[in-house]
């Protein structure tokens, strides 16, 4: 009978634990969504192209935040005429894998109360001059070859590989944290 107990005990704790990282991952999709689009709606850079894309990137990260491969979500600022790269806006993500953590840590996890910080990175991109007239932007996902499982990464439909714009010469600034939600933290940085 003990047995049977403990069992059903972990099944519950399995059930809560793939609960919590369901709504992590959804937490950090939409809180990342929102990050971009304050930081291209405030850059005064026109949330139209971005309202377009809204979904199609939310379910891009999701799948990469549950597959753990994201690394990076990026905004690449360009001159329209010359693509040449104004500056760059990136949010950069630490994944703890919910098989790699302690039951303490799973417990820490389902009580603790997710944070974003939009205000502080809004108010952060404010010491900055906003881009000048002309330009237009991109969004491109950092990934990692392959995740902690030894998986490579997901294919991801509308989605083809693109190269980063160099920043060279550009200096990276760090602006804070943006989202901390238990295994998932994000930070954000502006280079210009």
């Amino acid at each position: 009978m003990p047995r049977t107990e403990t069992r059903a005990s972990t099944d519950v704790q399995t059930e809560v634990g793939v609960s919590t990282w369901t709504n992590t991952l959804n937490y950090v999709a939409n809180e990342s969504v929102m990050f971009l689009m304050d930081y291209i709606d405030h850059r005064g850079l026109g949330i139209e192209k971005f309202t377009e894309m809204r979904e199609e990137l939310e379910d891009a990260l999701w799948t990469l935040l549950a597959s753990r491969h994201l690394r990076k979500v990026i905004v690449e600022v360009y001159r329209n005429d010359t693509g040449e790269l104004v500056e760059r806006f990136d949010l950069s993500y630490n994944i703890q894998s919910p098989g790699d953590m302690s039951q303490e840590e799973i417990e820490a996890a389902q009580e603790k109360r997710f944070e974003s910080y939009h205000e502080d990175i809004v108010d952060a991109l404010s010491e900055y001059d906003a881009p000048p007239a002309g330009c237009t932007y991109r969004v491109l996902l950092g990934l990692r070859a392959e995740n902690d499982a030894g998986a490579d990464p997901p294919e991801l439909p509308n989605w083809g590989e693109a190269t980063p714009k160099s920043t060279e010469g550009m200096e990276a600034n760090d602006l804070g944290d943006a989202i901390d939600a238990g295994p998932i933290d994000t930070a954000a940085e502006l280079w210009i």
